[in-house]
């Protein structure tokens, strides 16, 4: 009852080291921090855990049921949990749509870290549709290097008005792109005063989005780090210089970060130029260009089909239909 910290990040366990950690999910709701990065759950060790929350909710709302009298008010909600990290883990889609089940029961969270889990957009829009519905409390989250695209961006958008109290964000070379990046800058605007830290690199982020930044920044006088670099502007651009000002402004000298990988755009027709040039050496070796490998369709549907049952089956044991 006394045990709040669990930290087991860095250990091979995989999915058999999930299995005798799903008891103690279910019988001490008293954990505050749970560590599991690096442990190679993979797609099966996410459904074990996820599961494990969900019949912690159900035992849970079963007693409450048969002898409300007997449950600690204090206690009453499913669980303690504040902080939840899985970084490296290989979740993938599926499992990360897997733990969007669990967050949808875990009301009390302030910070989720998935970084590096290969999320593509599915997964990721589950994740987000189910924080923010279901934890407004949260504080820090961190989805760095999954891929969001323009979807999983328009559900971030859909999400942060729910998180008022967001201080970190980290979406950091998840394939934003630049209009993902307006819409996700558009959001911050006028709102999330207490974020205090946001990571955009790596997003192909543009002048016209840049540009938008510095509007982002008015009102937050807590933001701190903001980090740009790997994004597709001129790291010498009117605009950069009008951010670090306005960091400085808040005593904050090194607030940006150094933009010294910039990817700024050549010019097309160079680049034309060049595939032409490769297309005719090409032809002239005799070459031929090879069609693309024929995609193993059946396989991943299948996969995707078994994932999506550990999902409805999950949901069912909540008591509920999930649209997920």
């Amino acid at each position: 009852a006394n045990l709040h910290t669990i930290d087991l990040s860095d250990n091979a366990f995989g999915p058999a080291g999930a299995d005798p950690l799903c008891r103690l999910i279910i019988e001490n709701r008293n954990i505050k921090t749970l560590r599991l990065n690096n442990n190679g759950l993979g797609t099966e060790g996410a459904r074990l855990l996820s599961k494990a929350f969900v019949a912690a909710a159900v035992a849970h709302e079963r007693s409450l049921a048969e002898d409300p009298e007997s449950v600690d008010p204090d206690t009453a909600k499913l669980t303690t949990l504040h902080s939840l990290f899985l970084a490296r883990n290989r979740l993938e889609s599926g499992g990360g749509s897997l733990f969007a089940v669990a967050c949808e029961r875990l009301s009390e969270l302030r910070e989720l870290r998935m970084p590096q889990n290969s999320i593509r957009v599915e997964g990721i829009q589950n994740i987000l549709r189910a924080t923010g519905k279901c934890c407004p409390k949260l504080e820090r989250l961190d989805l760095e290097d999954n891929t969001f695209q323009l979807e999983g961006s328009k559900a971030l958008v859909a999400a942060l008005p729910s998180w008022p109290n967001l201080r970190v964000l980290n979406i950091g070379d998840c394939l934003l792109g630049k209009d993902g990046c307006r819409m996700i800058l558009g959001a911050l605007t006028g709102s999330h005063v207490e974020l205090e830290s946001l990571w955009l690199t790596y997003n192909e982020m543009d002048l016209a989005g840049a540009k938008l930044i510095p509007t982002m920044m008015t009102g937050k006088t807590k933001l701190t780090s903001l980090y740009l670099n790997g994004n597709a502007f001129d790291p010498d651009a009117e605009v950069v210089t009008t951010i670090r000002d306005k960091f400085r402004s808040l005593g904050h000298v090194d607030g940006l970060d150094e933009l010294d990988e910039m990817d700024v755009e050549s010019d097309n027709g160079d680049d034309e130029k060049e595939e032409d040039e490769d297309t005719e050496d090409d032809e002239a070796a005799g070459g031929k260009v090879a069609p693309p490998p024929k995609k193993q369709g059946g396989a991943l549907n299948s996969k995707k089909d078994e994932v999506d049952g550990d999902i409805d089956s999950l949901a069912e044991e909540m008591g509920k239909n999930l649209s997920i």
